[in-house]
């Protein structure tokens, strides 16, 4: 449940990062003013935490993943700001433009992984819950070998006994 809750928090993330691109907000700008520290920390909160209690419900490697991602990052702006903040200039290699589409396409990705996982972990669970305990069991018939001497030595046990001591209904 709480991977399908983080799911719909990316994608309704990736959806408001598509609307400040069409209002023509610079998002970069934003993300390495020094002054909206806290409000990045706040932001990522959410995330960390849902992810977190993703990972308690059952743990998934992509949900670890975005778990270690919000962690690092948060760490990285409370402790070392410094090195958050010095990312800009590699940031400003690619155009701004391609940035946003980037930052779009990578939350909506996340988000439908998410959503992804929290859909497998749900069909697992149904096929768990229908399935009961005798059906769960299935009992096979042993396989015959396909040599002469297996199949020889197999009729020579079914009718040994019967040469030794008799049928039962003989006496």
């Amino acid at each position: 449940m709480f991977s399908f809750i983080l799911g719909c928090l990316y994608l309704i993330s990736a959806l408001i990062i598509l609307f400040l691109i069409k209002e023509k907000i610079n998002i970069f700008g934003f993300i390495y003013n020094p002054n909206n520290k806290k409000f990045l920390v706040i932001f990522d909160t959410p995330f960390l935490l849902i992810s977190f209690a993703a990972i308690i419900e059952e743990a998934h490697w992509f949900v670890l993943v975005i778990f270690f991602m919000h962690a690092l990052n948060t760490m990285t702006l409370l402790i070392k700001p410094d090195i958050f903040y010095h990312s800009k200039g590699e940031m400003q290699l690619m155009e701004e433009e391609s940035l946003n589409y980037y930052l779009v396409i990578m939350t909506s990705v996340v988000g439908i992984g998410c959503l992804l996982v929290s859909y497998f972990k749900l069909t697992l669970f149904a096929i768990k819950s229908l399935t009961t305990p005798g059906s769960a069991k299935v009992d096979v018939s042993p396989r015959s070998s396909n040599s002469p001497s297996a199949t020889f030595l197999r009729i020579l046990r079914i009718i040994f006994p019967d040469l030794v001591f008799g049928s039962p209904g003989a006496h």
